[in-house]
């Protein structure tokens, strides 16, 4: 039996879509998990058709509220997922397949409907890779596109160290063994800590090429956002690699390298046999990647219906950047 898993957090808009492809792609059992939000919210939850509602009195974290929504599901097979994403047709089908040889599959997930925009699948964090992206941005990048490659582009299953919580299957005797999900981490690196303790255990996890979902994510820019990460990622490395957190905070004394200058966003570009990145961070990483885009038009134009505010986008021919360009603030 497949038990869908969402949480959400004040983002009942997205659920009645997600609820209604997920019925379509197969799934049994639909829980949504709610942490404190809105009387509004907590209505339309309750009133949702098929799916069974669990409100919390209190937001203990996004691990907690999947380890309360696995405690009320019933299936051996489990999908954990963020409210703000929707199933095309036949998006489930490989990852249930996949599900057959690993004990937890992730799809690639795109920001559009049109399928032009792929996200990012996250990466091992260690000091190591904290400090490329300070002292060696260009080459941080390069590696890090080297990874998503992949996993963007492949067809079979690849198997992988890490998967993001955003949305995976998982087996649910694998997910019981290793404990669940460590709700000291309110928000990011839960999935880190999770894997680790999943692949000690001897679980193998994969991204699997062929399944897609959409995830419309808006990327966070709450004040409180920079704290949580922080902490947790703190968090995660004192207790995972004790002496390398203290060796590489060390090292991270030094001074981050300046990103490349960029360009205004109106600028209008040919990106015909490239590829284009956009991230919010100016060394960007982690990016979401558009392939194949032909014609000319602004950033601006080429980001038209995305839910972004700002941040930066590059052109990247083989494996340099050609060009950035800064999208300002909305």
């Amino acid at each position: 039996m497949l038990s869908a898993v969402i949480v959400n957090h004040r983002m009942a808009a997205f659920l009645p879509a997600l609820v209604a492809s997920l019925r379509a792609a197969g799934a049994e059992e639909i829980v949504v998990v709610d942490t404190p939000s809105t009387p509004d919210e907590r209505e339309r939850i309750l009133a949702l058709d098929g799916t069974r509602p669990l409100p919390l009195e209190e937001n203990r974290g996004y691990g907690a509220a999947l380890n309360a929504g696995v405690r009320e599901a019933r299936g051996d097979r489990l999908l954990l997922m963020n409210p703000d994403m929707e199933v095309p047709a036949g998006g489930l089908d490989p990852l249930l397949e996949a599900l057959g040889r690993f004990h937890a599959v992730a799809p690639n997930t795109f920001w559009d409907r049109a399928q032009r925009w792929i996200l990012p699948h996250p990466q091992p964090h260690t000091w190591r890779t904290d400090f490329t992206l300070r002292t060696r941005p260009e080459a941080a990048l390069k590696q890090a596109l080297a990874y998503q490659a992949r996993l963007w582009g492949g067809t079979d299953p690849v198997e992988v160290p890490l998967l993001s919580g955003a949305a995976f299957v998982v087996r649910r005797e694998a997910y019981e063994a290793v404990g669940g999900f460590d709700e000291r981490y309110f928000l990011y690196f839960e999935e880190n800590d999770f894997f680790e303790r999943f692949r000690r255990a001897a679980f193998h996890a994969a991204v699997v090429p062929r399944a897609r979902l959409f995830h419309f994510h808006e990327p966070g820019r709450h004040p409180a956002y920079a704290k949580w990460f922080h902490a947790s990622r703190d968090l995660h490395e004192r207790t995972w690699f004790p002496d390398l957190y203290l060796h590489g905070r060390s090292l991270l004394t030094t001074p981050a390298a300046a990103p490349a200058p960029a360009l205004e966003w109106d600028s209008p570009i040919e990106p015909a046999g490239r590829t284009l990145l956009f991230s919010p961070f100016p060394i960007l990483i982690p990016c979401t990647a558009a392939f194949g885009v032909e014609g000319t038009a602004t950033p601006r134009e080429l980001l038209a219906g995305i839910p972004v505010r700002g941040g930066f986008l590059a052109l990247v021919e083989g494996s340099s950047v050609r060009a950035r360009y800064s999208l300002g603030v909305k």
